[in-house]
């Protein structure tokens, strides 16, 4: 079983980062996080490696699997919170193409849903934080208001992955 989900994550890492089609420049996203920061949103952004926003993507997926495991979520806030910056990193999917009738879903359609399920990830990740990884995923029922920046941002297929950073002031 640990081979099997090696090995589909190993494809899912490839075709992530090989089939992606869009991505923000690095001055289109330092232009986006500096106004939104001097509009003092989020504070100062780390500059972050693509093996991080892999590593994101890998552990949430993992999660999903696994939804009773409490070492996937501990694993998932140990890499998702800066502690020392207060931020939060997250990942949300949206789709660009409806399952049912293969029409084109607007890109800003897309960026809404992935951005909400960035946010209900964020909100899981507190909550795991505060009540010691509990509980388990898809058992949360509430929402949290913080600021965000948007990351990093892929399509792959007819996925947009949006990467977020959601302040957070947790202990």
């Amino acid at each position: 079983m640990p081979l099997k989900i090696t090995l589909i994550f190993f494809i899912l890492t490839a075709i992530f980062w090989s089939c992606k089609s869009e991505t923000k420049t690095e001055t289109e996203a330092m232009q986006q996080i500096s106004a939104e920061t001097s509009s003092g949103s989020v504070n100062t952004l780390p500059q972050l490696p693509d093996e991080y926003f892999v590593g994101i993507y890998e552990t949430q997926e993992l999660i999903k699997i696994f939804q009773d495991d409490k070492s996937y979520r501990e694993s998932y806030c140990q890499q998702a919170y800066l502690k020392d910056r207060k931020l939060f990193i997250s990942m949300g999917i949206g789709r660009l193409t409806n399952p049912e009738t293969g029409q084109p879903i607007a890109r800003q359609m897309a960026r809404r849903a992935a951005a909400l399920d960035a946010r209900r990830w964020a909100a899981y990740g507190e909550t795991w934080l505060e009540n010691n990884f509990d509980p388990p995923f898809g058992k949360l029922n509430k929402f949290f208001n913080r600021s965000v920046t948007t990351l990093n941002e892929n399509v792959v297929g007819d996925s947009l992955f949006v990467f977020i950073a959601t302040s957070m002031d947790l202990p």
